[in-house]
């Protein structure tokens, strides 16, 4: 049976009058509209079809309905249509990428992505850290790997993670890479001999290609002093850190130094125990799609898992789990139905707080009093979980080796009970796997967001004409796309499900948070089945000042000479985006009505996200 999928995803947009107004007599001051400061930046129109509907003239929108969209945009297809556009998207341009590397007799150079030509282009988001660490210098792979090998296997163990704060991106690869499947799905073109690879990413309800040349960043460089970035721990917060030092005494430099320019413990980033090149690649494409590879640190593995697999994620509190029975249930089929991430507040018993963990595998016996036993990795290859079940337990007997086929001393891999589980690790992140036979509906719109929240005019409808699982999940932009432009305003989305015949009974609503904090990119529900019918879905959107964030206005007038090429590429980004709810027609359509109220002697703010 086909599975409907409903991603009303929503692209707020702010209008707020009283004590936070900003003065619109010089538009390029500290406003958060991004339109008012970038109108030399032209529109980008989406790759897909994305329904837009028209707003009423009282700045209203109706609610559409999920099944047919205006403008003769497709808005119900199956689940496969939006990754095979991508797939042959990025075969097509690979392809015409060697063809032109052959008539020229030379390796590709990707000059969007150089990380020789633009090394703090390629690292540093815009109005990021610029203490964010620093490699050495870059190096084409076969000058890395005497004997590159790209995906011959897919192991959970040969994966390490990099100088860069994303465990949760690298758990949520860890994850996939139990099932070659999945890793092959986002791997789908490359010339190794001319050096160009093609990846697909899930993003906002569609799948993207992103091509890279072979290009990885060193910890040594080729200075006449030879510079080696030495990875330390810090004693306070327990974060990886590094610290650069020269190399001193009497040595063969040169030879050295080729020693330390080779293999995987050479690379910056990520990198694998043997010589595989798929994972600091894909993690290059992965930070090629996001702008820079600061712009992939700090995340949810949540979020990865939906970017790398296109399925939906959610994510669990421990403590608030109802039934541990069905829960251990839906764990016994990872890697099938679902994948499974865990993190955790503080350090305990050898696991480290605030960092992201796989989870590969549930096991159980059926035997009477058997033990329920997880085996989970920590993506620095190292640092494992020392209480029951551990490689130093008691627990285990010979018996129970062979019947688990528990390895010792496994590269960050440990076992530890269901219940240890739900009581070390705070949150689990749980991803469902789509299938083939997925039905997706989408619709993307724009709204004005009131100061008190509440439930919006604007909404969506969902029609069934047969009973059916169902899974209805509202999104916003991935922020992460144009970090530096995401204004000072977090938003939070919440939604209500109610059957048209009764409005007044909430069948369900939406579990608050889709990655465990409150501005969320998405937020879902699951009910088992929907029987035929209509459905209305309410909608709510709240906003909550962030301090760290600055107004898109100022950032832009910041950088517009000292950055100007990465500004244009984040601008695109949130241009893309937001186009796909036609933010900016919302926009100029409202500042009229603001000119006039302006013009009448009342000032109104204007924000955008």
């Amino acid at each position: 049976m086909a599975m409907p999928i409903l991603y009303p995803s929503w692209d707020p947009y702010f209008a707020i009058t009283g004590d936070e107004m900003e003065d619109h007599s010089h538009p390029t001051r500290d406003t958060d509209s991004f339109y008012l400061a970038w109108d030399a930046l032209h529109d980008v129109a989406p790759t897909r079809a994305i329904a837009n509907p028209n707003p009423t003239q009282d700045g209203v929108k109706s609610q559409p309905s999920a099944d047919v969209g205006p403008n003769n945009l497709q808005t119900n297809e199956n689940a496969k249509t939006s990754y095979n556009q991508a797939v042959k998207s990025c075969r097509e341009e690979v392809e015409a990428i060697v063809e032109e590397c052959q008539r020229q007799n030379r390796k590709y150079q990707d000059e969007a992505f150089d990380l020789e030509k633009y090394e703090l282009y390629c690292l540093h988001s815009l109005g990021g850290d610029s203490s964010y660490p620093r490699p050495a210098v870059s190096k084409r792979i076969r000058e890395i790997f005497d004997a590159p090998i790209f995906n011959t296997t897919y192991k959970a163990d040969y994966m390490i993670q990099g100088e860069t704060s994303n465990c949760w991106f690298m758990a949520a690869l860890t994850a996939i890479s139990v099932n070659p499947d999945l890793v092959e799905r986002l791997c789908v073109e490359k010339n190794e001999q001319h050096g160009v690879y093609g990846f697909v990413f899930f993003r906002d309800g569609e799948w993207t290609h992103v091509v890279v040349d072979d290009r990885l960043f060193l910890r040594v460089g080729d200075g006449g002093q030879l510079c080696i970035a030495k990875e330390e721990r810090d004693s306070n917060s327990n974060d990886l850190k590094l610290v650069k030092f020269k190399a001193s005494g009497a040595y063969d430099s040169e030879n050295l130094r080729e020693a330390l320019q080779k293999g995987g413990e050479a690379l910056f980033f990520a990198r694998s125990t043997k010589s595989e090149t798929w994972i600091p690649l894909i993690e290059k494409a992965y930070a090629k799609a996001h702008g820079d590879y600061q712009a992939i640190g700090d995340g949810a593995t949540s979020e990865g898992m939906e970017d790398l697999t296109g399925g939906v994620a959610v994510t669990y509190i421990s403590q608030d789990i109802l039934d541990k029975e069905a829960f251990w249930n839906k764990l016994l089929q990872i890697n099938q139905t679902y994948l499974f991430g865990a993190s955790l507040y503080e350090d305990s018993k050898g696991l480290v707080g605030r960092h992201a963990y796989t989870v590969l595998e549930a096991w159980e016996d059926k035997e009477k009093d058997s033990p329920r036993l997880l085996r989970i990795r920590n993506p620095w290859g190292n640092q494992e979980w020392t209480g029951d079940w551990s490689d130093g337990s008691s627990n285990w007997t010979a018996d129970m080796i062979e019947k688990v086929g528990h390895e010792f001393g496994g590269a960050g891999i440990f076992r530890m009970s269901f219940h240890d589980f739900l009581k070390h690790f705070r949150r689990i992140h749980c991803t469902r796997l789509p299938v083939p036979e997925w039905t997706v509906l989408q619709k993307w719109t724009s709204a004005n967001v009131p100061r008190v929240a509440a439930y919006l005019d604007t909404g969506f409808m969902l029609r069934l004409g047969e009973r059916s699982p169902v899974v209805i999940v509202l999104s916003q932009p991935n922020r992460r796309y144009f970090k530096g432009l995401e204004g000072r305003y977090q938003y939070s989305l919440h939604f209500q499900v109610f059957r048209d015949t009764d409005t007044r009974k909430v069948l369900f609503q939406s579990i608050h948070s889709s990655n465990g904090a409150p501005n969320a990119r998405s937020v879902s529900a699951e009910p088992e089945v929907l029987e035929a019918g209509t459905y209305s879905i309410s909608v709510k959107v709240t906003a909550v000042r962030d301090k760290r964030g600055m107004a898109p206005g100022l950032t832009i007038q910041g950088y517009s000479d000292s950055r100007k090429k990465k500004l244009l590429w984040v601008g695109q980004s949130f241009d893309q985006a937001h186009s796909r709810g036609s933010l900016r027609d919302r926009r100029r359509q409202i500042a009229k009505g603001c000119a006039q109220r302006i013009k009448n002697g009342r000032r109104i703010g204007l924000r955008d996200t």
